[in-house]
């Protein structure tokens, strides 16, 4: 791979790329639940995580708000658990709640640390601005530049949300400069290979197959990038 030694920035995911965010959801969901009086958590976390899944791609896709996904996936979890709540207001809640943890997968703070002499470190994520603007208070302005889909109107794959992300570097770089690091095959592989940018997948020992052959590199965590960025 002597590509490598071209690399200027690394794009870097946010939620389970650099972030336990089921770890961090978990948390977040329980301070909810002793807000409203919920005792039987990992029901009620279960049943949030069926509504709230499958609304993250319709809201890529552009097909949902920020502001429907919010409710909806609030809504879902209330009225099969039957608690009486003001969806709107629970979202408003677990929000902030969700803001307020970042759990860092082993070791990736001192990764960052590291890259941080030797790249430009851009964060790409598909998320809601007053949660990952909360929790980026927490990470000690790692990042030169910061892309949060909800901010910047589109979600990845969508180029302009990579152009977005261009556009605060500081130089110009060429595609094959960047290097896309993230766990989504279709918003960060699928989106980075779209710009010409190269791409590393976060598989966390999921199986490879045909989907990843558009990847450039596959590890199973970010330790083992760190590993070949090292070497090359």
């Amino acid at each position: 791979m002597n590509w490598l030694s071209d690399i200027r920035w690394l794009f870097l995911d946010m939620d389970h790329t650099l972030v336990d965010f089921e770890l961090t959801e978990r948390k977040a969901f329980a301070d909810l639940c002793a807000q409203w009086s919920v005792d039987d958590v990992d029901t009620a976390f279960a049943t949030f995580i069926e509504g709230n899944r499958p609304l993250w791609p319709r809201l890529e896709a552009g097909e949902i708000s920020a502001a429907d996904l919010r409710r909806e996936r609030q809504r879902y979890w209330l009225e099969k658990m039957q608690v009486e709540a003001n969806p709107v207001a629970v979202a408003e809640h677990y929000e902030s709640c969700l803001g307020d943890h970042v759990d860092w997968y082993a070791g990736v703070p001192d990764i960052l640390l590291s890259w941080q002499k030797r790249f430009g470190l851009a964060l790409i994520t598909n998320g809601l601005s007053n949660v990952k603007r909360k929790q980026l208070l927490q990470m000690g302005g790692l990042f030169a530049a910061i892309s949060i889909s909800e901010e910047v109107g589109a979600a990845k794959p969508s180029p302009m949300f990579f152009q977005h992300t261009l556009a605060q570097l500081p130089d110009k770089v060429m595609p094959e400069q960047i290097l896309v690091v993230g766990d989504n095959l279709k918003a960060d592989i699928g989106g980075g290979k779209g710009m010409g940018f190269r791409t590393c997948w976060i598989s966390h020992g999921k199986a490879l197959d045909t989907k990843t052959e558009g990847a450039d590199i596959t590890v199973h965590a970010l330790p083992e990038l760190a590993a070949i960025l090292e070497k090359g």
